[in-house]
């Protein structure tokens, strides 16, 4: 018979399990810096917001342009 110490598998007791649950359901989470600026109630900060948004999202649409080009040259 083999004894519960010399088990190569350690035992997991289930009040372990949950106190990490709760830990992490505790902890209220922030919103992120983006989006405090897209719900803001200042309109300043909200078209600031947009008009950077809009920005990225051409600046990505170009970069995924270029790759895409350079991966179609390449092969």
């Amino acid at each position: 018979m083999k004894n519960a110490e010399s088990s190569p598998v350690p035992s997991k007791s289930p009040d372990a399990g949950e106190k990490q649950n709760t830990a992490k359901t505790d902890k209220k989470e922030q919103p992120s810096f983006t989006e405090r600026w897209k719900h803001s109630k200042y309109l300043f900060v909200r078209g600031t917001y947009i008009v950077a948004h809009s920005i990225w999202t051409v600046v990505m649409v170009i970069g995924m342009a270029i790759a895409w080009l350079v991966a179609v040259l390449a092969t």
